[in-house]
């Protein structure tokens, strides 16, 4: 956990070939001069030995879906297991995990009014014996303070495609 007490767990440690997804749509705000939107995210992920597109995998995505003809990819980010091209695993045995990362788009004044989707998608190896998951945390459009996920508890863990809805 980031801030706070709670974060959203997508996917977990068990094995089986699971695909775990939770997405959150905002609005950007009209009403701020240069909008902003801030989040972060960290991966477990469970080396397989695989090659790069069988290994565990973490997305995460922002696509502007004002126009659902038209959809554009705003922000991606895609780190298979122990992915060479990241200098800063923690490694424990055959896991490892990438500490906290912010994701900032720190001028969105072109798109104001518009709908960003933030997906992220952790997933197991693609043979299932190896596992994969997520933390998404602090989701900030333009507030003064991030806010952290209100969740009772310390982790809550998605199984299926959910939509997160802030208050």
């Amino acid at each position: 956990v980031l801030d706070g007490t709670a974060a959203w767990r997508i996917n977990n440690s068990a094995t089986g070939a699971h695909i775990s997804r939770a997405h959150q749509t905002i609005t950007v705000p009209t009403t701020i001069l240069h909008p902003q939107l801030s989040f972060y995210w960290s991966a477990v992920l469970q080396s397989a030995g695989h090659g790069p597109a069988d290994q565990p995998y973490a997305d995460v995505l922002i696509q502007d879906v004002t126009d659902p003809n038209n959809v554009t990819v705003v922000y991606f980010k895609h780190i298979a297991a122990q992915d060479p091209t990241y200098p800063g695993w923690q490694i424990n045995g055959s896991w490892g995990a990438i500490p906290w990362q912010k994701v900032s788009l720190p001028n969105l004044t072109a798109l104001k009014g518009h709908k960003l989707k933030i997906t992220v998608t952790a997933a197991d190896c693609t043979q299932g014996g190896h596992g994969g998951y997520v933390y998404l945390d602090n989701i900030a459009c333009n507030l003064f303070h991030p806010m952290p996920f209100r969740t009772p508890g310390a982790v809550m863990s998605l199984r299926s495609t959910l939509t997160l809805l802030l208050a």
